[in-house]
């Protein structure tokens, strides 16, 4: 391995494993030493086979804040932190993928929270950045949703850091969302064996375990946005492993920390415990709903696989959850039957309601055109009255015409 010097009193190491990441390695640097306090940006390289060493090399002469690591094996993003902490002399730690990009302009208010507080964790949130033109799956849109990256727990001290609900969460065992302090960090990588940790998926979750085991003071902060979260690239980024494969087989590598954290403090035995079942249940609950919107003959393989790799208390829960997933389902489309149920009675009546208003209608276009016929007759009967009038009138003057006539005649003699 090969490093470069960094500019002396750092305040925050950002570490960056990276492994073929050429076309996003700048970007995220860039977005990282945009900040202009002090800090160090770590680039370790995994053994890349593309010209991310190359870039990460370049960066570092342009800016003496950046320093290079450079892996001969690929061991993996776990291993790749591993050593970059080693390599870190600042207080804080921030770790990012190299394809996703920082929030730098919050570092120095988190950090000013962290000396506020005295806390080693600060949780903050993130930005779900879709890549243009990118079609996520529902599985995708379900897994990244805004929500789920800020922090679901309050200020938490101690022990109960570890026993919180929130520590089984599946999405809290990502590590873009923190800004952790550089001892803890060093106290949690030490419980691990050097050949620890495999996986290239997942390999967060055993160290934020690690980290909540050992944690003195952890710190919410759902304002603060550390990380601009970019969907469409690498694991997200069409044409990577199916879903429920890539995101989540990966993640019972992770199992054998509690087993390590047992080792440390066995007093807290039922703690760990519980914290693996929570675990191992939130893989099941994850697992289940995407096996069951498998074909038959995929959903069989894939549950296969899953029981390669998980461990052996594994699939009574995933049977168990798979049940109450079936069960709610068939909950649901009976509500949905119902509903239809519902619908179709509605219907019905409204059909019924609108024969009704039709007939109606018919009737009061047929009383209508009744009257027109009636005031037709009664304009008809009208005109010959008045003309029988207006001829009655003449009658009448003659016969006084006449009357008069002959009464002038009489007074004539």
């Amino acid at each position: 391995m090969t490093s470069l010097p960094t500019p002396p009193d750092p305040q925050l190491a950002v570490v960056v494993p990276c492994h073929d990441v050429a076309p996003f390695l700048r970007q995220m640097a860039q977005s990282v030493l945009a900040q202009t306090m002090p800090l160090e940006l770590i680039l370790v390289d995994d053994a890349s086979t593309d010209e991310t060493l190359a870039i990460a090399r370049a960066l570092a002469a342009e800016d003496a804040r950046v320093k290079v690591v450079s892996m001969a094996e690929n061991l993996g993003a776990f291993t790749a932190r591993r050593i970059g902490v080693a390599h870190a002399t600042a207080p804080y730690v921030h770790f990012l993928d190299a394809d996703d990009e920082g929030c730098a302009e919050v570092y120095p208010l988190a950090l000013e929270r962290l000396r506020q507080s005295h806390a080693d964790v600060l949780h903050g949130t993130g930005d779900y950045v879709p890549e243009a033109g990118f079609q996520p799956s529902k599985a995708i849109l379900d897994e990244f949703r805004q929500d789920k990256f800020g922090p679901h727990a309050p200020e938490l001290l101690g022990q109960d850091i570890f026993r919180a609900p929130h520590a089984g969460r599946l999405w809290f065992g990502l590590l873009w969302n923190k800004i952790i302090s550089r001892a803890l960090l060093e106290k949690a990588l030490a419980i691990f064996p050097e050949d620890f940790q495999r996986a290239k998926l997942g390999n967060d979750i055993p160290l934020v375990y690690a980290l909540y085991f050992f944690a003195r003071h952890f710190l919410p902060a759902p304002d603060l946005v550390l990380c601009r979260y970019h969907v469409g690239r690498g694991e997200t980024q069409p044409g990577a492993a199916p879903w429920v494969e890539s995101r989540f087989l990966g993640r019972f590598s992770c199992v054998p920390v509690f087993d390590l954290l047992a080792q440390v403090d066995a007093s807290r035995q039922p703690d760990i415990a519980e914290a693996r079942a929570t675990f191992l249940a939130n893989c099941a609950e994850a697992i289940a709903p995407r096996l069951a919107d498998l074909p038959e003959a995929a959903r069989a393989q894939m549950h296969q696989k899953v029981l390669a790799v998980a461990p052996a208390d594994f699939p009574p829960i995933l049977q168990r959850v798979t049940l109450a997933v079936l069960g709610k389902t068939r909950a649901s489309l009976q509500r949905h039957r119902d509903g239809l149920a519902q619908t179709r009675e509605k219907l019905a009546k409204n059909r019924e309601a609108l024969a009704k208003h039709r007939e109606a209608l018919a009737q009061t276009r047929t009383t209508l055109a009744d009257s027109r016929k009636s005031l037709a007759q009664t304009r008809m009967t009208l005109a010959r009255t008045q003309k029988s009038l207006q001829a009655l009138r003449r009658s009448r003057r003659y016969r006084l015409a006449c009357r008069l006539a002959a009464l002038f005649h009489l007074f004539r003699r």
